[in-house]
């Protein structure tokens, strides 16, 4: 009866590290994409954009800040769901680490402010779940091994 509680608890932990991963991934690809964004693609905009209102309106350059237009307006969509999808699992995240550990808890809070804090919370967290998971199993182990002495005797 033991064992399936633990087992239970294995799977639970197992859930919040995919969670926790996940979080961790979405955060990466949003810092990588909010650079590209910022760096490559505003620059590029701008300098069309200003190529455009120096030229006339009707020449063949507005062809091109359309298409600039709508690259910069598609590449903020996606950035923009990955936001909200990377919001959502770092609430639930959240929630599964208050029952794990209160360090990466709290660092998890504080990380909805500050963003690097965030991942330090969300590396803290996967590794305290590695453990945990090590430990149960490491518990039952143990466990299957009295039975079956218990069994003998």
């Amino acid at each position: 009866m033991n064992n399936f509680y633990l087992n239970k608890s294995i799977q639970e932990l197992k859930k919040a590290k995919s969670l926790a991963i996940t979080l961790l991934v979405l955060k990466f690809i949003l810092i990588f994409a909010s650079i590209i964004f910022f760096v490559l693609l505003g620059p590029s905009f701008l300098l069309t954009l200003s190529n455009a209102v120096a030229d006339k309106p009707s020449d063949p350059n507005a062809y091109g800040l359309f298409s600039a237009a709508i690259l910069l307006l598609t590449f903020g969509f996606a950035l923009f769901f990955i936001a909200i999808a990377a919001f959502i699992i770092h609430i639930i995240v959240c929630v599964k680490s208050y029952k794990i550990d209160n360090t990466s808890f709290i660092l998890l809070l504080v990380g909805f402010f500050i963003g690097i804090v965030d991942l330090v919370g969300g590396f803290m967290l996967v590794s305290r779940i590695n453990k945990q998971i090590d430990e149960a199993q490491f518990k039952t182990q143990f466990n299957a091994i009295n039975q079956n002495n218990e069994n003998i005797n």
